[in-house]
């Protein structure tokens, strides 16, 4: 078919019949028809190949349609046997053969075949074409001669036309369809490949990630192995931290128990200007009693017959029924004072001026409030022994303000004595004695502008009185140095101290008598 499709028109030209003169029986009209319809048809022929150049390979296993089961519509042109030639050449034919010939190459036939359709594509039946009746090539002639030739000729071009224009269009349309579904399939090839890929490299993987994860799993072992042992000397470190702790907090409470015992009778919140870097012992307590019995007893033996240097009242000395005994000499201040007290045994009104004396805020009390007398337990020795600091202000000799500091050991003491009439009564006293501060070794925590330390040296008797003791004498005496302009206000104020004293057990004694 290719062959005859590319027949030169030169060929038709020459089939066509001829006169009797050797002249073309066909005017010239009709030889440029016919070229322009070969020509059409080689140009449809190209572009029918070029559309279905993609189609081939997807298409090769799928059966050739029919003529009229193809996309296009079937294009008919006229085709030319190869007895035109032959036809041609011999100018001896008949008019008959010349006429056969002629209808043959004017039957029309498809010249190309129809395209298959594309996989997946809905199948479009054409129409199938309806067989023009054969015209004889004299009604041919007459038909070109009359004119409409050209018309037919131009008619069926804006056919061939539209019909391949149509035809390019549904070709690109299908091929926009076969681009999306490759592009589906090609997405799922990938996803497969990347699907295989995966489960291949994923065997590798699981023996890489074993062999990774056993090492894992030994350095996990080993870490776990160094906790433990951190873990065990962490614990062995906390309980002996534990127990070191444990010591210092019983120290401690001992020590704040020890503290809270010592400052209880504390008149002020303020502690002591100084630090007690020894403390006395009872032994060390007794050995002092010893010493100071010894020195008063010298005093009271000394006073006895003194006359007293102050007639305070004019029934010889006695003042609120206290006899007084007072001078200053030796640059000290020496006193002796005795009351007689009826319905007072001496036990009782001993141990009530202890409590008294041994607590610091009863002690202050005693003095008057413009001395300003501060005194602070400094030590419990034991019970009937306690060590007590004095701090007042006065002036010197130079008229200088000076801190006037005394400690004092006060003990109580019961004494063991045969009267005359060969009574075995006890008598009992509290003494008062003033300590040397390096005898506790004292440091001083606050630098004062001017200090003085005394030494005082009071010794309480209650001599026991009556047939069965039921009365008591109270004796008084002692020795104070004397210090600066003031010495003659202590003269008056210690025997107020006295009166202060008595007054506080005696209001003691009263509490404790019922009433009636």
């Amino acid at each position: 078919m290719a062959d005859a499709a590319h027949t030169p028109p030169t060929a038709v030209s020459m089939a066509l019949p001829q006169s009797a003169g050797g002249t073309r029986s066909v005017p010239d009209s009709v030889d440029a028809v016919l070229d322009d319809e070969l020509l059409l048809n080689h140009w449809i022929v190209d572009i029918c190949e070029q559309l279905g150049a993609d189609d081939d390979t997807a298409d090769a296993a799928v059966k050739p349609f029919e003529a009229h089961a193809g996309p296009i519509a079937p294009i008919y042109a006229p085709q030319i046997d190869s007895n035109l030639s032959s036809t041609a050449s011999s100018p001896s034919s008949d008019s008959s053969a010349t006429a056969s010939a002629y209808a043959e190459a004017t039957d029309t036939r498809p010249l190309i075949k129809p395209l298959p359709h594309a996989v997946g594509s809905r199948r479009r039946v054409a129409k199938k074409p309806v067989a023009s009746r054969r015209s004889s090539p004299d009604e041919h002639q007459e038909e070109l001669l009359l004119g409409a030739g050209d018309a037919s000729a131009e008619t069926r071009r804006e056919k061939n036309r539209l019909r391949v224009r149509r035809h390019y269009y549904r070709k690109l349309t299908q091929m926009n369809e076969l681009r999306t579904q490759v592009s589906a399939l090609e997405d799922k090839i990938r996803e497969l490949q990347l699907s295989n890929a995966s489960a291949s490299s994923g065997a590798h993987g699981s023996v890489v990630v074993k062999k990774a994860s056993f090492r894992q799993q030994q350095q996990l072992e080993q870490y776990l192995r160094e906790l433990e042992t951190a873990k065990t000397s962490l614990l062995q470190e906390n309980q002996h931290v534990r127990s070191i702790l444990h010591e210092q907090a019983q120290q401690f409470m001992a020590i704040r128990n020890r503290l809270i015992d010592e400052f209880k009778y504390l008149p002020s919140p303020f502690p002591m200007p100084f630090i007690v870097k020894r403390k006395l012992a009872p032994a060390e307590c007794d050995r002092i009693w010893q010493t100071t019995k010894h020195g008063l007893r010298d005093v009271l033996r000394h006073t006895q017959g003194l006359v007293s240097v102050d007639n305070i009242s004019g029934d010889g000395g006695a003042v609120c029924g206290w006899h007084t005994t007072r001078v200053v000499e030796d640059g000290s201040f020496k006193f002796v004072f005795q009351k007689m007290l009826y319905n007072r045994t001496a036990e009782k009104m001993r141990d009530a001026a202890w409590r008294v004396l041994s607590d610091p805020a009863g002690f202050t009390k005693l003095y008057p409030p413009s001395v300003k007398m501060w005194i602070s337990l400094v030590q419990t020795v034991d019970n009937d022994n306690v060590v007590l600091f004095q701090e007042h202000r006065s002036m010197d000799k130079d008229n200088v303000l000076a801190f006037m500091k005394t400690i004092l050991l006060a003990s109580r003491v019961t004494m063991q004595k045969t009267h005359g009439d060969g009574a075995n009564l006890d008598e009992f006293s509290i003494t008062l004695r003033g300590l040397e501060h390096e005898q506790l070794m004292l440091e001083d925590l606050v630098v004062s502008c001017h200090e003085v330390w005394n030494d005082i040296n009071t010794w309480l008797q209650w001599i026991p009185r009556g047939e069965h003791g039921e009365h008591c004498e109270l004796k008084v005496s002692g020795a104070i140095p004397t210090v600066g302009s003031n010495s003659y206000f202590w003269v008056v104020e210690v025997l107020l101290i006295v009166m202060r004293l008595e007054a506080a057990t005696t209001a003691e004694q009263l509490l404790e008598v019922p009433c009636e």
